[in-house]
Order: structure tokens, then C-alpha cells, then sequence
């Protein structure tokens, strides 16, 4: 807070800074942002995305810049939210389906894409299967 004193009045001020200052919210918490629906989420979107625009026009009037590193991680935790419960919502959308896109597959690696299924690990041939039931495991224990 600045005052101004003249001899014929007293004058209060913000400073540019302060007033940034006290717009600027804490940062965004993300697992609040989790429990609102896509509406709210694009409304606060919108307003931190303002915020930061205002931040760097009062840079350029020589404001401080510190605050655009915390309403750039905002804007950032606000667009990360929305785009994994976008995709958290397509999973479940495809989880029924027969095919899935790719990008909403698991990744896990080359190899253990590529790897047998349990169920075809499982499979046996008719010579196995005849083999196993023809000559099952034998039980027996020697007496010490």
C-alpha cells in the first residue's frame, strides 16, 4: 500500500504489484479440480488463462514475474485434469468394446505386447492332453 500525502489531501494507493498480488489465487489444487464436471472445469480454465494474461501485461509495465511461473502450473493442472478424465472416461466407454484406439491401450513394452495370452499359454495339444491323462502324476512317499 502507497499513500500519497499532499499538503491539501491524503491519498491511498495500490501499487500495481499488490493489486497482482492479491488477484492471483493460491495455486489450483488438483484433486479439487477432480470432483468438478467438465463446465466448471473449462470456466476455471478460462479465468486462470485470463489471470496469466493480465500477469504479462503488468510484466511488461514492469510488474513482478514470479507469479507467471505459478499461473502457468495452474493453467498447466487445470488442462492436465480434464484431459485424464477425458481419457479415463473413453477407457471406460471402449472397455466393452471388441477393439480399443491405440493410444488408450497399455503400454507395458514391445516384448510383453507381443507375448502369448494366458489363456494361449494354457492351450494344449491333443498328444499332450492324451499323454497327461494316461499317465498322471504318481503318488507315493518312501517310509524312513
Amino acid at each position: 500500500m502507497v499513500t500519497i500525502s499532499h499538503p491539501s489531501l491524503i491519498v491511498s494507493v495500490q501499487s500495481i504489484n499488490e493489486r497482482i498480488r492479491v488477484e492471483i489465487n493460491a495455486a489450483v489444487k488438483a484433486h479439487e479440480l477432480r470432483n468438478k464436471n467438465k463446465a466448471e472445469l473449462v470456466k476455471i480454465l478460462e479465468e486462470q488463462k485470463q489471470q496469466l494474461a493480465n500477469i504479462r501485461v503488468q510484466k511488461v509495465a514492469g510488474g513482478r514475474s514470479q507469479e507467471i511461473g505459478e499461473a502457468r502450473k495452474n493453467v498447466a493442472r487445470v488442462l492436465t485434469v480434464i484431459n485424464q478424465t477425458q481419457r479415463e472416461q473413453l477407457r471406460l466407454f471402449y472397455q466393452k468394446k471388441r477393439f480399443t484406439p491405440l493410444d488408450l491401450r497399455v503400454k507395458k513394452t514391445r516384448a510383453m505386447r507381443r507375448a502369448l495370452t494366458p489363456f494361449e499359454k494354457s492351450k494344449k495339444t491333443v498328444r499332450e492332453q492324451k499323454k497327461l491323462a494316461h499317465f498322471p502324476l504318481r503318488k507315493y512317499a518312501v517310509k524312513a
